[in-house]
């Protein structure tokens, strides 16, 4: 109590202070059958059917660990209270849609690769929220302003999937191997998991971390906003026409970065059948079995999230289709040998990175979080990219070693050129 109170409460007749403290202990009796009740509520049936296109709901008052790991709730309760307090406030202010983009982690030492410190270079100016799922924040590693950390265990995680996915089947291949790979099958299920984290948001969507993000609120959420799409991904812009997707089908839901409509019926199609089915069966596979893309790690497109899609466009469940404008990304993958688009010597991976200051602000040598204004990346024609994707480039041994040469410097460019050997 303040010293105020504290002399107030010293001046009170001892009938009066046996008074208050009744009718403290009433009080505190009444907050905590509140408290029962909103927890007993928030109880989930004895299986999660509910019938598609019922979205299950939660009051922000009700979440609860479904674990021992405490730091699970807390975080989670924190999250929801305070994401997207300083771009999110002044995108409601100007009408303009918003977004939040997922992406996991697991492996504390994921969070001090030089891409990742690069990743959030890019993801300070790229105009959505950012919520990194999974392990702890390390303490010396500093974040942007627009990026959030909830922590889940992968216990919780598979207790969680247990509870909302399998009905009460135990996941004990997936809890017993940690294949923290199993996480890309997972990523299309966040929003279902985690409903609170996606309330207030026009889209959601998940990222990898292994990519720069370019101005997203420019060049991607007006024309998603004004598009009849309720799901979009670079391959349902342009779907590839390769080896590779002709031998395991086209990855709609795309690994590296997918969006959908937050009031769509994409996250409650795992209320229903045949998806339901098919998640259960994705999630007792212990190992990943690429459920984010086309399957192809067990080389069946029908236990993919991606066949997922089709069937729910077919159906007219969901609508699935391009924008009418011109959206440009860089990925790297046209590289991959075994993809086979490329020639030896073609220039498959270029991007260039240049984040521009706040309003009244200018870039030093050194580029702050807090200075950045939004992420402009480029191709080498100078259009703008909505995200540059490293997937090839990042095993070559050099990569990580040119990042930190020239971390935090106002202007960055990637490049990688086809018919590479073992050393790029």
């Amino acid at each position: 109590l303040a010293r105020g109170s504290s002399v107030t409460i010293c001046l009170l007749s001892a009938c009066e202070l046996q008074l208050f403290l009744s009718l403290s202990c009433v009080m505190a009796h009444l907050f905590l059958i509140g408290v029962l009740i909103c927890a007993q509520a928030d109880q989930p049936a004895a299986h999660p059917r509910q019938g598609p296109g019922r979205l299950e709901s939660k009051a922000a008052s009700c979440i609860k660990a479904d674990s021992p790991d405490d730091h699970f709730s807390t975080q989670l309760l924190q999250s929801r209270a305070s994401i997207g307090l300083g771009k999110r406030a002044k995108d409601e202010q100007a009408g303009l849609p918003s977004m939040v983009l997922f992406t996991w982690i697991y492996g504390d030492q994921l969070f001090q690769r030089p891409l990742f410190k690069l990743f959030l270079s890019s993801a300070a100016g790229c105009g959505a929220d950012v919520v990194v799922l999974g392990d702890a924040w390390p303490s010396d590693l500093r974040k942007p302003a627009n990026v959030r950390n909830v922590t889940i265990s992968w216990d919780s995680l598979v207790s969680l999937l247990e509870q909302k996915i399998m009905g009460g089947e135990g996941l004990d291949a997936m809890r017993r191997q940690r294949d923290y790979k199993k996480i890309n099958d997972v990523k299309p299920l966040t929003a279902y998991l985690l409903p609170g984290l996606v309330s207030g948001y026009d889209w959601w969507g998940w990222t990898d971390n292994d990519l720069l993000l370019g101005d997203l609120a420019t060049a991607l959420l007006p024309q998603l906003q004004s598009s009849g799409t309720d799901v979009w991904s670079d391959q349902v812009q342009a779907p590839e026409n390769s080896s590779w997707t002709q031998t395991f089908g086209v990855d709609y839901s795309h690994g590296p970065f997918t969006v959908a409509r937050t009031s769509s019926a994409v996250s409650a199609l795992f209320n229903g059948e045949p998806y339901l089915s098919i998640v259960q069966h994705v999630l007792r596979i212990g190992f990943p079995v690429t459920f984010d893309e086309n399957g192809f790690t067990v080389n069946n497109y029908t236990q993919s999230f991606s066949w997922c899609l089709l069937n729910a466009s077919t159906a007219s469940v969901i609508a699935m289709t391009k924008l009418s404008g011109d959206v440009k990304d860089v990925n790297d993958a046209r590289c991959n040998p075994r993809h086979a688009i490329e020639p030896i010597g073609v220039d498959c991976g270029f991007c260039a990175f240049r984040p521009e200051p706040v309003a009244g602000q200018k870039l030093g040598s050194v580029v702050e979080y807090s200075l950045i204004g939004r992420s402009v990346l480029q191709d080498k024609s100078g259009s703008n990219v909505i995200f540059c994707h490293t997937q090839v480039g990042k095993t070559l041994p050099h990569f990580s070693d040119s990042i930190l040469m020239h971390l935090g410097e106002p202007r960055l460019t990637y490049t990688l050129l086809g018919g590479f050997g073992a050393d790029g």
